[in-house]
């Protein structure tokens, strides 16, 4: 891996990767193996309305997870989610993330849901390696 590295290290920029933070979201009553991937996203953030559309949804199950229809796994970009929050002057502090999507059940009834999670905003560059 080193020497993959020291070979690329002179064309890969920050401008290459893509880091992603991740929303795990369980939803009583419904199957969640009828969520539309793409309707899911970021609709607020601290109450301000904002979309961001998700990287990836997929729908997991874990041994032990206490929701009989098991969860969805939403990844959303990190720097798009820094570039806003630095956009509306947030640099520390408590935000809460609301993600919304819909699903449609076996009869063709579309259904929504709502989930809302908070985070805290840490200032100052990530630690060095």
């Amino acid at each position: 891996m080193e020497a993959l590295l020291n070979q690329i290290q002179d064309s890969v920029t920050a401008e290459h990767l893509v880091i992603t933070f991740a929303a795990g979201i369980a939803i009583p009553y419904r199957n969640i193996t009828q969520v539309s991937g793409g309707s899911v996203k970021i609709t607020a953030i601290s109450g301000q309305i904002t979309t961001f559309a998700n990287s990836s949804w997929q729908v997991v199950t874990v041994s032990g997870f206490d929701h009989v229809n098991g969860g969805g796994l939403a990844t959303f970009s990190l720097q798009r989610l820094i570039a806003y929050l630095k956009s509306v002057g947030t640099s520390s502090g408590s935000i809460t993330i609301t993600i919304t999507g819909t699903g449609t059940d076996s009869s063709g009834q579309t259904w929504s849901f709502e989930a809302i999670t908070s985070a805290t905003v840490n200032p100052g560059a990530p630690p060095s390696h």
